[in-house]
């Protein structure tokens, strides 16, 4: 962490984005070391730009595991800019911060996200809200999706799975409920090791953010998912492509 700030302070003023974009990818792989997360990734070299990556939530775990392949901008809920050190770190990262029980922050949120795109970050979006334990998806919102429409960009899916040796899911990962940070890394450091897994599961089109959001979840769901087939919202075709 002193490190991470230290970097943040102190160099990132004076380098370029492709340069911060290397150390933020460096810091993450070395915090995954030390936290002994072993990454798996499937199908993924790197995240190109103007990219918006719709993914499952599962733990914080699941921003060092994107950063460690290719650093992204996150859209984050506002309450993490208020963590000591770690909110200053996420906004110098260019982490945008939504307040999601304000309706009307997302029509702010959607302008920084379309310019960031301009930009040419890969912006990922949590379109379920919350974390879940990893067994389930959640219906993913298609609110933050229009800048990609807007902006002509390109939507990508991504699944994040922690597994046990056995395959099964990884629980104890999950940063979920009224489970504190602390908590939550005491339990990690509690296991011999971690392994996690980031599946691009390809690019989604559609002629509506809707149509995208449902897709994503689809496919998402199709790996992660133990249970129902999700609902599908009205006013959508019959049959996806």
């Amino acid at each position: 962490m002193v490190r991470g700030a230290t970097t943040i302070a102190v160099v990132f003023p004076v380098v370029d984005r492709g340069r911060q974009r290397q150390l933020i990818r460096n810091w993450s792989q070395g915090l995954l070391s030390i936290l002994r997360v072993r990454l798996r990734t499937n199908g993924i070299a790197q995240f190109s730009p103007r990219t918006v990556i719709l993914a499952n939530h599962v733990s914080w775990i699941d921003i060092w595991l994107l950063n460690s392949v290719n650093a992204v901008c996150f859209v984050a809920k506002s309450e993490i800019r208020s963590w000591p050190i770690i909110g200053w770190m996420a906004a110098q990262a260019k982490t945008l911060f939504i307040e999601r029980d304000r309706k009307r922050d997302t029509s702010r949120i959607n302008g920084s996200i379309h310019l960031a795109l301009e930009e040419q970050e890969a912006v990922v979006v949590f379109p379920e809200g919350s974390t879940s334990d990893g067994t389930e998806v959640r219906r993913f919102h298609a609110s933050l999706l229009q800048p990609a429409i807007d902006a002509q960009a390109r939507v990508l899916a991504l699944a994040i799975r922690y597994l046990n040796t056995d395959g099964s899911t990884n629980t104890d990962v999950a940063y979920v409920d009224e489970t504190t940070l602390w908590q939550s890394v005491k339990k990690i450091l509690a296991q011999r090791e971690v392994h996690a897994e980031v599946t691009e599961l390809g690019e989604v089109q559609g002629k509506s953010r809707r149509h995208m959001a449902y897709e994503a979840e689809l496919r998402v769901r199709a790996l992660v998912a133990i249970g129902n087939p999700p609902e599908k919202p009205s006013g959508l075709p019959t049959e996806l492509p």
